[in-house]
């Protein structure tokens, strides 16, 4: 069954403009990540992603980097809740996640 949702409909199009535009506001890593998305050619056989899996990631990128509510008048706290700062102590480890992620995103985790 599908549902029409207007909101839905107001933002793929500006996603698809700021994918089209190279992603502005993303971060390096980020960055890295939705062209190891988008490069279906290093993607092993059976671990791609569906359309609309990869249009829901870039769109939950596209809402802190775009800052969209400032496009489609409405207020932020309609969208997320406002960034907990982080520490540089816990940016370290969150850095290193997201690099082996991106250097190894399809690697098994062993379990004991």
């Amino acid at each position: 069954m599908f549902v029409q949702i207007p909101l839905v409909d107001q933002i793929r199009p500006r996603v698809k403009a700021w994918r089209d535009a190279g992603d502005p506001g993303v971060t390096a890593i980020t960055g890295r990540l939705l062209e190891h998305w988008r490069d279906l050619e290093q993607r092993p056989e059976g671990r791609r992603s569906v359309c609309c899996q990869s249009e829901a990631a870039e769109t939950l990128i596209w809402l802190p980097a775009a800052r969209p509510w400032a496009l489609l008048d409405l207020p932020p706290s309609s969208y997320c809740c406002a960034p907990v700062p982080v520490s540089e102590e816990d940016r370290t480890p969150m850095r290193l996640l997201d690099e082996q992620y991106t250097a190894t995103p399809y690697a098994e985790a062993e379990v004991a």
